[in-house]
């Protein structure tokens, strides 16, 4: 194999082609254009509150992300898929089911719904919640773990 030849970013520092945002520190998210450090903190706070991306394209649900900034940075990027936090739904309070894409009223409707039927078998169970929008637990689902 061929070593590729070094990659020098807008400031200046040398870098490898891209960066995983699953693992990337603050320091190494600012190598991006365009992405200081509120930007790289934002990005590792929010990554931190969904328990890892499973897509790069959530980098657009940051605030202070705009879709310009995105397109510049989108192919500097990679994005291993792996979450490291989940919430247990068969088990956990409400006020435990903390996420992004969970308000607490749903978190309440699905405690409310175990016990009130029974435990959750599969993800797929949660489409019987009203309110519980489609697009909602397919960006949820990476999030839950389901232990009877």
């Amino acid at each position: 194999e061929k070593a590729s030849a070094e990659v020098i970013n807008h400031r200046g520092v040398p870098q490898s082609k891209s960066i995983e945002i699953n693992t990337a520190d603050t320091s190494r998210l600012m190598e991006l254009p365009f992405i200081g450090s509120g930007r790289a903190r934002a990005i590792v706070n929010y990554r931190n509150r969904l328990g890892g991306f499973v897509r790069k394209e959530q980098l657009l649900e940051i605030n202070i992300i705009p879709d310009s900034v995105y397109k510049i940075i989108c192919n500097k990027v990679t994005c291993d898929g792996l979450v490291f936090r989940w919430m247990d739904i068969n088990h956990a309070p409400a006020d435990s089911l903390k996420h992004p894409y969970l308000t607490r009223s749903l978190a309440r409707i699905i405690v409310n719904y175990r016990e009130q039927h029974s435990p959750f078998t599969s993800v797929n169970d949660l489409e019987k919640l009203p309110l519980l929008e489609a697009e909602i637990l397919t960006k949820l689902a990476p999030y839950l773990k389901i232990n009877p």
